[in-house]
């Protein structure tokens, strides 16, 4: 199995078992469900007759009359792309349309489970909830930046997941004071290409919400979400947005004898990322001209002619996540 593909397509919307019976298929001759089933070691037959169903309905994969078979993806990719990206679309509008909701109401009267803090309040009890967490830390983390750019680190041993939108990423000294860092720390992060609000979680205990608009220039209040029905719809929102985002970790799933420099790991992943030529190169410190030099080799090196090729080649090679 080619954990490579396998990733690239979870990237792109498709579960565990669908991904799995495509790379299967493209190396096995056609075949019946239950022989599929047997050879995969998948027990549930109605699982895999519905992932095929699902590769069929995508046009991933020819069937049943003689044999499922793959199909090329291209189209197929397309129609996927675009779920994916609807998917993302449908869940920043039902959050931005919440908070708005939330935020009419909380002005005119208290709201259970829910709090107005200015500034400074925030800042205070988001530092001090974060250093209090026991279990996990996740954030959304996309400018613009106030008094909380940074609240700074759990403690060992506290799990932490970070998703940057390439707003983040592009945003003068973030990368390398706040997001390399805390991946440096252990903190697990990912990217997606924008995000539709600042968000962070602790602990599924407490959220702290600011919107991410223009109109967040205006607002003087973060919202405190404790245990109620908004929180869990934040949490929901999260875990979407994570299985949705690609993994930005230059160092990761590298092993001692790999053959190639940190520089260009970080080089690959920003190039991932989405990020404009001349901000990456601002981000690694270097020149342009000495961005495109490097570049130009490490495409050279894999025998990419495209950007596309060189992203794929450089997470199945196991360069970047």
């Amino acid at each position: 199995m080619d954990d490579g593909l396998s990733h690239q397509f979870r990237v792109l919307g498709l579960d565990r078992l669908p991904a799995r019976l495509y790379q299967f298929l493209l190396t096995a001759p056609p075949a019946r469900p239950a022989e599929i089933a047997a050879r995969i070691g998948e027990r549930d037959l109605d699982d895999v007759e519905g992932a095929l169903a699902e590769l069929v309905e995508l046009g991933l994969v020819g069937g049943p009359a003689t044999g499922y078979r793959p199909i090329a993806p291209a189209a197929a990719l397309t129609i996927l792309e675009r779920r994916r990206t609807a998917r993302i679309t449908e869940a920043k509008a039902g959050v931005l349309q919440m908070y708005e909701n939330v935020r009419r109401i909380a002005g005119a009267q208290p709201v259970d489970g829910m709090e107005a803090l200015d500034a400074t309040q925030t800042r205070v009890r988001l530092e001090g909830s974060v250093r209090a967490a026991r279990q996990e830390v996740r954030t959304l983390d996309t400018p613009p930046y106030g008094p909380v750019a940074d609240p700074g680190r759990p403690a060992n041993g506290v799990r932490s997941r970070t998703i940057c939108s390439r707003e983040a990423l592009e945003f003068p000294g973030h990368l390398a004071s706040v997001v390399l860092p805390a991946i440096g720390a252990g903190a697990q992060t990912r990217t997606l290409p924008e995000l539709p609000v600042k968000l962070h979680l602790v602990d599924d205990q407490i959220g702290f919400v600011e919107l991410t608009s223009h109109e967040a220039d205006s607002l003087s209040t973060a919202l405190v979400v404790h245990r109620c029905s908004v929180l869990t719809a934040l949490i929901g929102l999260f875990e979407s947005a994570w299985a949705q985002a690609l993994p930005l970790d230059p160092g990761a799933g590298l092993d001692g004898g790999a053959a190639i420099r940190g520089g260009d790991k970080l080089l690959l992943a920003l190039l991932c990322a989405g990020l404009a030529d001349d901000i990456t190169a601002r981000e690694l410190g270097i020149s342009q001209r000495t961005y495109y030099r490097r570049l130009r080799l490490l495409m050279a090196r894999t025998g990419a002619t495209t950007r596309f090729q060189l992203a794929v080649h450089a997470t199945r090679a196991g360069w970047i996540p």
